[in-house]
C-alpha cells in the first residue's frame, strides 16, 4: 500500500523562498538603478565642470588684452598670468594664460559644476596672429609726390625715442629705400631744404627713391592673406571722419594713469614715450598706457592734429597731418598723404612705415611739406603689429582635456 507523505508547511517555505528572490531581486535593480542615477548625475556634473572649463579657455581668447600678454618684456617666456576666475549659474572657472614663445600660448582653464561636485581641466594652444604687413620703405605709393617745406624722409631704420631703451628693439635691419614709388618721375621737388635717406650724401638723397614699375594699388593693400576687408575687421577701434575733430579738440593722446589705460577712450592711441621728458609740450605722461597698441581704422579721410600715439593706422580715404603729430606704428592710407604746416620744433613725426596706395587715380596728390618727417622703424612695425594682435586656436590639437 503506497505511503501518504505529510506535505503539511510547504506552502509557506516556498511563499518565504519566493519572497526572499522577489526581495533580492528588488534589491538589485534598486541598488542598479541607484548607481545609473548616481553615474548620470555626476555625468552631468561633469559635463558642466567642462563646459565651464571650456568657457573659461574660450573666453579668455575672446577677451584677450595685449596690454596683459602681448609684450615679451613684461610678459617673458614661461611666465603666467593669472589665474582668474569667475563665478555664474552654469558653473565656475579659473583660468590663465603660459607664454610658451613670443607668439604661441596655453591658455589652462579649470572648471567646476555649480556644486562644485566635479572639476575639469582643459589646455588650448593659442598663437597671436599679428597683421603680415610688408613695409619695403619709408613711404611706399603708386605716383604724384611733392616734397618740399622742410620734410625729412628716411629708409635707414630707426628707433626714435625707443632707442633710449635698448630692451625693446632688436637689431636695426639694413638700409631701405626713403621713398619706394611706381614711377619716380611724378615726384615733383620744390626747394632744397627736403631730405631723403638724409645719410645718404647722393644727390641730396635722390639716390634713396626707389622706382618698382609693379606697384600696384592692389598690391599695397593687400598683406599675405588679408585684404582691406580683413585689414578692417581686425580694427581695435573704428572712427568715422565726423568724429575725429571733436577728438581733436581734446587732443589725441593717452588717457589713464601710472599703472591704469582708459581703452574705452576713442581719443587714446597709446603711449609712445618712455619718460615724462619724451613727451612732446610738457604733455602728460601715461606709462599705463606703453603696452596700448591699438588698430584704428578711419572709414574716410582723416584729418589729424595734436596727436600722440601707437599701433596701427588704417585709414579708407586722405590722411591730413598739421601740427604736432607722433605716431609709432605702420600707417596705411588708402587714398593720399598730405602733411602741411607744424612748428619746426614739433612736427608731424612718424616712426615705422607709410602706405599711401592712391588707389584712385584721381583725387588728392601726396604732398609732404611743412616739417615732416618719416622714419622707417622695424622696431615700431614689430611692436605695433605685435602688441595689438589677437590670439587663435591652433587648426589642429589645440584642445586637450587634461583631467
Amino acid at each position: 500500500m503506497p505511503t501518504v507523505r505529510n506535505e503539511r508547511g510547504i506552502a509557506l517555505a516556498v511563499a518565504v523562498f519566493a519572497m526572499v528572490v522577489i526581495g533580492a531581486l528588488v534589491a538589485g535593480a534598486f541598488y542598479v538603478g541607484r548607481q545609473e542615477q548616481r553615474i548620470g548625475r555626476n555625468t552631468v556634473f561633469m559635463q558642466q565642470a567642462l563646459t565651464a572649463a571650456e568657457e573659461g579657455a574660450y573666453m579668455t581668447i575672446a577677451n584677450w588684452d595685449p596690454r596683459q600678454h602681448n609684450e615679451v618684456d613684461d610678459h617673458p617666456i614661461d611666465s603666467v598670468t593669472g589665474p582668474d576666475c569667475t563665478v555664474q549659474a552654469s558653473g565656475e572657472y579659473c583660468a590663465s594664460v603660459r607664454r610658451l614663445d613670443e607668439l604661441l600660448f596655453l591658455i589652462e582653464s579649470e572648471g567646476f559644476s555649480p556644486q562644485r561636485f566635479a572639476r575639469q581641466r582643459v589646455g588650448v594652444l593659442a598663437r597671436l596672429r599679428p597683421i603680415e604687413l610688408s613695409i619695403n620703405a619709408a613711404l611706399e605709393t603708386q605716383q604724384i609726390t611733392t616734397l618740399g617745406g622742410n620734410q625729412k624722409i628716411s629708409g635707414v631704420d630707426s628707433e626714435g625715442d625707443w632707442s633710449s631703451d635698448p630692451a625693446l628693439c632688436g637689431p636695426p635691419v639694413a638700409d631701405l629705400p626713403g621713398i619706394r614709388i611706381k614711377d619716380a618721375s611724378t615726384i615733383v621737388t620744390e626747394g632744397n631744404n627736403w631730405e631723403v635717406n638724409g645719410d645718404n650724401p647722393q644727390n641730396n638723397g635722390l639716390g634713396a627713391i626707389e622706382e618698382d614699375p609693379t606697384i600696384t594699388g592692389d598690391g599695397l593693400t593687400t598683406f599675405g592673406d588679408a585684404d582691406w576687408e580683413v585689414l578692417r575687421s581686425m580694427a581695435t577701434m573704428v572712427l568715422a571722419p565726423a568724429e575725429l575733430p571733436a577728438i581733436a579738440g581734446g587732443q589725441i593722446r593717452p588717457v589713464g594713469d601710472a599703472t591704469t589705460c582708459n581703452t574705452a577712450v576713442t581719443g587714446n592711441w597709446g603711449e609712445p614715450a618712455l619718460s615724462t621728458t619724451a613727451v612732446p609740450n610738457n604733455a602728460p605722461f601715461v606709462a599705463g598706457c606703453q603696452n596700448y597698441f591699438p588698430v584704428v581704422y578711419v572709414t574716410g579721410d582723416a584729418q589729424i592734429t595734436n596727436a600722440r600715439g601707437q599701433g596701427v593706422l588704417i585709414v579708407e580715404g586722405d590722411l591730413y597731418v598739421t601740427g604736432g603729430f607722433e605716431f609709432y606704428g605702420p600707417v596705411i592710407v588708402q587714398g593720399a598723404l598730405v602733411t602741411e604746416g607744424g612748428p619746426a620744433n614739433d612736427p608731424a613725426h612718424f616712426y615705422g612705415g607709410v602706405i599711401a596706395a592712391r588707389v584712385s587715380s584721381g583725387g588728392v596728390d601726396n604732398r609732404l611739406a611743412g616739417n615732416a618727417e618719416l622714419y622707417y622703424s622695424s622696431c615700431a612695425i614689430t611692436r605695433a603689429l605685435q602688441g595689438g594682435a589677437k590670439p587663435w586656436p591652433l587648426q589642429e590639437r589645440s584642445w586637450v582635456n587634461m583631467y
